[in-house]
């Protein structure tokens, strides 16, 4: 069985090793000040002067259920931006690794994918918007790490 864990790179497998902040509320603290918190509450009933929870947990099992698939396997980002900056960061060393686009496709995996160092491959779709799939296989090698597939062309 596939374990994407086995996937990532050795200084994300580091960090997960880390403990994570507790953010969540309790009784005997009031303020996260390593948090950046408002030590004075909102002035609002809800409690805004805390941020959410890093693992979303509640937002996770909610789609999980609707969509009828594991919450471990969602998940979320501020943007389309940061979750591809984020896959580049996990699975991607630079200088080492590749990526494959298929244009025409959104710029912004060319685009971030050069931020991060990585070099991109390119294997345009043919004539009719389909995957040419015996050049894909020949771009391919031990140093591909992702292969940028987008439907409908944009990552949403």
């Amino acid at each position: 069985m596939f374990h994407l864990h086995t996937s990532l790179t050795s200084h994300i497998q580091q960090y997960l090793q880390l403990p994570l902040q507790n953010n969540k509320p309790t009784a005997t603290i009031h303020t996260h000040l390593y948090a950046n918190e408002n030590p004075f509450g909102s002035p609002l009933t809800k409690w805004y002067n805390r941020f959410p929870n890093l693992q979303q947990e509640k937002l996770k099992q909610a789609l999980s259920a609707v969509k009828n698939i594991s919450s471990e396997n969602i998940s979320l980002s501020n943007g389309t931006t940061q979750l591809i900056d984020l896959l580049y960061t996990c699975f991607c060393t630079s200088g080492t690794h590749n990526i494959i686009v298929c244009p025409p496709t959104n710029l912004l995996y060319e685009q971030r994918a050069i931020l991060h160092g990585i070099e991109v491959r390119k294997a345009p779709l043919l004539q009719d918007f389909q995957l040419n799939l015996s050049h894909l296989e020949t771009l391919t090698n031990e140093h591909t790490k992702l292969i940028c597939l987008s439907s409908p062309n944009d990552p949403t």
